[in-house]
């Protein structure tokens, strides 16, 4: 989309607020000069704002006319499962926080990044280095790998090829059948992979099909987890998971 800064690019954001939102609830739209009389938006202005969010797949333009496009609805989907996990996910995420002293998050899967939307930081002297809403690469961190080693091979592989195009300053290195290993044992380890003074531990949360919708994790500096039994701890997380997973059902 086009670079728009200050004044503008808030009025920018209103107007794209106002062409979806109309979408939503009249589509197919079929007559842009309807839309462009209705929403108050110069015949010229909208069409621009049309294309760019058609090529961001935001809106989809057929034969009928302009509808919600898949990444809207993508959106939709992700923020009424993610406050779904959120909300069962909470007590447990607070006291698995207490009873490690780790900084424990929740992550799910948004294309190929994975998103933090629940996190309780825990007693570490390092400052916080995830934000809450933050997207983060797919292929590096122990959240990455286990929101993607459930998937079929060739939707991993790509899915890990575009993070690694997006993050290209991340670098991973992974044992070829890693995602094995992670089924198999149910957790996985990752030790300095974003942030050399950083490690984290994460475990899968499921839904009543068995497919892997969020990731739970504790995570702190490398000391943090050299002083504790990391059996111990993957013991805690995949309990605190397969409780959360029992949750959904």
């Amino acid at each position: 989309m086009e670079q728009v800064g200050g004044t503008n690019k808030t009025l920018v954001i209103q107007k794209i607020g106002s062409i979806l939102d109309y979408v939503s609830r009249n589509g197919p739209v079929s007559s842009v000069s309807k839309m462009a009389a209705e929403l108050e938006i110069p015949r010229g202005t909208l069409h621009r704002l049309l294309n760019d969010l058609g090529s961001e797949q935001f809106l989809n333009r057929n034969e009928s006319g302009y509808e919600v496009g898949w990444r809207v609805l993508s959106l939709a989907a992700h923020a009424l499962s993610d406050r779904d996990i959120v909300q069962l996910a909470r007590p447990f995420v607070q006291l698995l926080s207490a009873q490690t002293g780790l900084n424990t998050s929740v992550y799910v899967r948004v294309e190929e990044c994975r998103m933090c939307v629940h996190r309780v930081e825990g007693v570490s002297i390092l400052r916080p280095t995830v934000k809450v809403g933050e997207l983060l690469p797919l292929h590096a961190g122990a959240s990455g790998r286990i929101l993607t080693a459930w998937l079929a091979d060739a939707e991993r592989e790509e899915l890990l090829r575009l993070s690694r195009e997006r993050f290209p300053d991340v670098s991973s290195k992974q044992d070829p059948s890693w995602w094995m290993t992670v089924r198999e044992q149910g957790w996985i380890l990752s030790v300095g992979e974003r942030d050399p003074e950083l490690a984290a531990l994460a475990a899968p949360l499921f839904d009543v099909s068995g497919a892997v919708v969020a990731s739970l994790s504790v995570s702190g500096s490398t000391f943090q987890f050299s002083k504790q039994d990391t059996t111990y701890i993957a013991k805690m997380v995949t309990e605190c998971a397969r409780k959360i997973s029992l949750q959904r059902r």
